[in-house]
């Protein structure tokens, strides 16, 4: 029923947005609640299924709102994981599909999905085999997903700019160092769904649609420097070589396979115009 009034009866968005906001509550009353309304979580997963851009859209500013790291949004995109990567594997097409219905809500998502899988220490968890092959393919066919544009004014001052390329980036940087030479198992579990030879040429195929994404900013006329510079902020790029340079109990090839990845990113992203300011040497030796 939800789905049906704003679909049939709200057509501009600010008017949509105080609507979602009325009826979810603002980022105080959010964080005083103490966990994310069970409604909104099934309402969201819904609009999945069944392609409810105007539900998805207000979704989007709603959580950038709340921040990114707020634990109730972080609950939000593990739900969509769940729902959608993990409880039936290999049958997402509306998740295949979310790019053409809501491209806002895609990238708010896959930022999401960065925070909730961080490669910090060999412990980190795996991403989901099927969410890492439908953030790909969204790349490929998508290289502007990765671009910066200037936030909605519905959109809270001060939040900033997102884009999802950093996180990402942080992926194929950093999966050579823990993952390069662990045997993966043939039986899936929840979190590692991968046949025994597909991470590394899956994690391979991500860092492609990084580049390319990073080509199709530097051959896109009139996009703002100020836009495309943060792309990859400099403290970004100084955490990625600081964590290559700590890992423990790495071998020789991995370390290389991830110095080789964050090299070929540098390179294009200096290419492009994607960095603000010249790595420093000791950055980059």
């Amino acid at each position: 029923m939800m789905c049906e009034f704003f679909r049939d009866h709200i057509e501009q968005s600010s008017i949509s947005y105080t609507m979602f906001n009325t009826l979810f509550g603002d980022r105080d009353q959010f964080s005083r609640r103490g966990q994310c309304p069970e409604m909104l979580k099934k309402l969201i997963s819904m609009a999945i299924a069944s392609g409810e851009s105007n539900i998805l859209n207000c979704a989007s500013i709603w959580i950038k709102n709340q921040g990114y790291d707020n634990v109730k949004c972080l609950d939000i995109g593990q739900l969509i994981i769940n729902d959608y990567c993990l409880l039936m594997p290999g049958n997402s097409k509306s998740l295949e599909e979310l790019v053409y219905v809501s491209q806002d809500f895609t990238k708010t998502f896959i930022i999401l999905s960065t925070r909730l899988y961080t490669i910090i220490d060999g412990s980190s968890q795996f991403v989901p085999a099927g969410l890492l092959n439908v953030i790909t393919d969204w790349l490929l066919d998508n290289p502007s997903m990765c671009s910066l544009t200037e936030q909605s004014r519905l959109v809270f001052e001060g939040q900033g700019l997102d884009s999802p390329f950093s996180g990402l980036a942080e992926w194929t940087v950093l999966q050579p160092l823990y993952h390069f030479s662990h045997a993966v198992t043939d039986t899936p579990g929840p979190h590692d769904c991968y046949s025994s030879n597909q991470p590394h040429v899956m994690y391979s195929k991500l860092h492609l649609s990084l580049l390319q994404s990073l080509l199709w900013m530097k051959n896109k006329e009139n996009l703002p420097k100020h836009l495309l510079g943060n792309i990859l902020p400099m403290y970004r790029l100084q955490g990625l070589v600081d964590k290559i340079m700590n890992a423990k109990d790495t071998d020789t090839e991995g370390i290389e396979c991830s110095l080789n990845r964050l090299g070929q990113i540098v390179q294009v992203a200096l290419s492009a115009g994607a960095l603000l300011c010249q790595p420093s040497r000791s950055l980059l030796t």
